[in-house]
């Protein structure tokens, strides 16, 4: 409901699991991607921001969407495999921990991904 009634410009999710990511060991959660990526589509979503597989991965954009998997603090961290990597995956990163600083204005948003030293993983700019 809270989608289909948004009048915001930008639309960003948050949710624990990606429908979409191409990491080892925990993958793309395919029940969110068979039930809520159509409803992000519908629903113009921009970004979908998510955690869970202890790495660094933005897509390319899907239907319209970029999905990021946002680092996390801790350990369990999989292994980097080059054989793993999807086409619709842009960047990895295995080793770092990290946060993104995201800045939204009327026409961008502006996303910054650094580890814990405070050097720059991942940066990008969504612009409407």
């Amino acid at each position: 409901m809270t989608l289909k009634n948004n009048k915001s410009k930008w639309v960003i999710v948050v949710m624990h699991d990606s429908p979409y990511s191409y990491v080892p060991r925990h993958y793309s959660n395919l029940l969110a991607r068979e039930i809520l990526a159509p409803l992000f589509e519908k629903y113009k979503v921009d970004l979908v921001l998510s955690g869970h597989n202890h790495v660094y991965e933005r897509t390319k954009k899907i239907n319209g969407i970029t999905y990021v998997t946002l680092p996390c603090f801790g350990s369990n961290k999989p292994s980097k495999s080059e054989e793993n990597k999807d086409p619709n995956s842009e960047i990895q990163v295995y080793d770092k921990d990290g946060y993104a600083l995201i800045n939204v204005s009327k026409n961008e948003i502006k996303v910054k991904v650094e580890d814990i030293k405070g050097e720059i993983i991942d940066s990008f700019t969504l612009t409407k």
